[in-house]
């Protein structure tokens, strides 16, 4: 019964999301995980599902803090479903590095340093897991180098 009331928000959360109402599929998703919680288990597929739609309505909110936090959550469930180099898993940690970084952007010296050894972290992580998913030729892992390559200048500046 929780899976089927965890995948009719998750529908109505989709159409919300695909129409451009990030902000409605926001909160049908979290109040679905708020009524269904623990007894729809952290593992399960559909949990996994709203976890991704939430990062993806975060990231158009440009709400940095929730996507971390939903980008974290998301990670989790795949763990459960997808092998660690699954496509999926590189696309939840970029969100997650700009995030980071964007984040960080309002805070001072010191955060901003942090932010960005986090965000490199993210970064070698995903062009890891594209470089099996895909090859290291392939467009995306080549775009997700350059971004890590970007982060490091930004981080050898810093010292």
């Amino acid at each position: 019964r929780c899976a089927i009331r965890a995948r009719e928000a998750w529908d109505a959360a989709l159409s919300l999301f695909q129409a451009g109402d990030s902000a409605g599929a926001s909160n049908i998703l979290e109040q679905a995980l708020h009524e269904v919680g623990d007894r729809l288990g952290s593992q399960h597929w559909v949990r996994f599902d709203m976890y991704k739609l939430l990062v993806d309505c975060a990231v158009a909110l440009a709400d940095h803090a929730a996507t971390i936090s939903h980008a974290k959550l998301a990670l989790q469930c795949m763990s459960a479903h997808l092998p660690p180099n699954h496509p999926s898993v590189a696309l939840i940690t970029l969100h997650m590095a700009a995030a980071v970084v964007a984040g960080a952007s309002r805070q001072g010296p010191e955060q901003e340093r942090a932010a960005s050894k986090e965000a490199s972290r993210l970064y070698r992580r995903a062009v890891r897991v594209l470089t099996v998913a895909y090859g290291e030729d392939h467009w995306e892992t080549s775009k997700t180098v350059h971004l890590l390559n970007a982060m490091d200048l930004v981080a050898k500046a810093e010292e």
